[in-house]
């Protein structure tokens, strides 16, 4: 038996623009300035990834003026040093700059007022189904992030999240799921701007905790709390989780190429605001 066989040796050139910013930083009225900053590398993966990427400079404008500079601090992080935080209702854009790289400027972003919160309710007919009322006060179209969240004696319980009044087969502009636990709404959608959302869910799953084994043994945990995390978000934000792929790790070399959303010029990532807030309410056994 004779095998042949061939291999032919192809060159290919793969583009590379150089090295441009990648940025990432969400802005809120409860927490000081933060962003991460990191930048593009050749394909070809001659250049491992930079984790100490502390050479650039990132300026905060308010309203079209510069506010404060953040400082580096660690894993490729910048921070205000002085523990500014954004407000409701101004404008904000981070300027960047650094030796070898092109200027990259983000576009505005106002931070939207908090979400109004009409009514939470809790019941338990089989599931337990939780109810949420908002009321959009500002007259403008409202886009809200709701994390429904089950705890166990303060630790995170992995939940599974029916939204009772949207399929997860829906397709359409009005609203997305994120993740098991995770949702993404606009009001416009709904009567008179009040965001009326249902979801249902035995409450119970696995603890994470790796330092406690015997959670390993018995893993599912019926949870105490439920904590309810409430986000008006800017389209920026939404956009930019419409795009982000759900996978991780190597599960993403089998998607298909997206272009996700990003709103900075002369490089890429996001620079986004939201104002939220936070309820917790018990769980009757």
């Amino acid at each position: 038996m004779t095998l042949i066989s061939c291999r032919p040796e192809v060159s290919l050139d793969l583009p590379f623009e150089g090295p441009q910013f990648v940025v990432k930083a969400l802005f809120s009225p409860d927490r000081p300035f933060s962003a991460r900053v990191d930048h593009t590398y050749p394909p070809t993966g001659e250049t491992l990834f930079d984790t100490t990427f502390s050479s650039a400079t990132v300026v905060v404008y308010e309203n079209n003026r510069p506010i404060d500079t953040l400082r580096y601090t660690r894993n490729n992080t910048y921070e205000s040093a002085l523990g500014r935080k954004p407000r409701t209702g101004a404008a904000y854009r981070l300027y960047l700059t650094a030796p070898g790289f092109p200027d990259a400027v983000s576009r505005d972003e106002v931070v939207p007022p908090a979400p109004s919160v009409v009514r939470t309710v809790i019941d338990k007919p089989q599931n337990y189904v939780l109810s949420l009322h908002l009321q959009n006060l500002t007259g403008q179209p409202g886009l809200y992030n709701i994390q429904v969240t089950g705890l166990f004696e303060g630790r995170r319980v992995q939940l599974l999240v029916e939204d009772l009044l949207r399929p997860d087969g829906l397709v359409d502009n009005c609203g997305f799921r994120r993740d098991n636990e995770t949702f993404f709404y606009r009001d416009i959608c709904s009567v008179n701007q009040q965001l009326i959302a249902r979801f249902s869910s035995s409450l119970s799953g696995v603890v994470p905790d790796f330092y406690n084994q015997s959670d390993f043994i018995d893993p599912t945990r019926q949870s105490d709390q439920v904590r309810l995390q409430i986000r008006s978000v800017t389209d920026s934000y939404w956009n930019y989780y419409r795009t982000l792929p759900n996978s991780e790790g190597i599960e993403q070399a089998f998607l298909q190429p997206v272009t996700r959303s990003g709103n900075v010029e002369g490089g890429y990532g996001i620079v986004a605001a939201y104002h939220e807030q936070v309820i917790l309410l018990n769980v009757a056994p």
